[in-house]
């Protein structure tokens, strides 16, 4: 199966500080060894970006230099396909939230269903599963699914 890997998941694969640290990456060992393709969508690096580059006094900012983010990134990229914006993008994401009633921040989120649905993506690994249960066209997996975890506090 093409799972993306969602955002939070990104950033806590890639912040050792973090306490989920650990469990992603046994996750992401777990989805590589059974043989999956991971993905992220161009949505997904300007997020990653963004709040790996905000300052740590901000919101959820880890305050990374530059070179940090850019060689992260890169490493993500070594192992997960990125999922080019197609002319598709666009108008999914303008059918889903007009049909799901999509307002405020959960527009971002509908962004990479949009993406997800062009590229005929089917799983979505995410710590955030409410953000995406409306949406019946995808599939969400957590920790726990991937390796049994106790459920973790949902993160923003």
């Amino acid at each position: 199966m093409i799972v993306l890997l969602d955002t939070g998941v990104l950033i806590r694969l890639c912040n050792e500080q973090d306490p989920d640290f650990l469990g992603i990456g046994k996750a992401i060992e777990a989805l590589v060894k059974g043989g999956h393709t991971l993905c992220i969508g161009l949505q997904n690096a300007c997020e990653f970006w963004c709040v790996a580059t905000r300052p740590k006094s901000s919101r959820d900012g880890l305050g990374w230099s530059l070179a940090n983010v850019e060689s992260r990134l890169s490493s993500i990229e070594k192992f997960a396909t990125l999922l080019h914006d197609t002319s598709g993008v666009y108008q999914a994401w303008r059918d889903l939230v007009r049909v799901h009633g999509v307002s405020g921040k959960n527009v971002y989120d509908t962004r990479l269903v949009a993406c997800m649905i062009c590229h005929d993506v089917k799983h979505i690994f995410t710590l955030n599963p409410n953000d995406f249960k409306r949406f019946k066209e995808i599939t969400v997996l957590t920790l726990q699914d991937l390796i049994g975890s106790p459920t973790m506090p949902e993160r923003t």
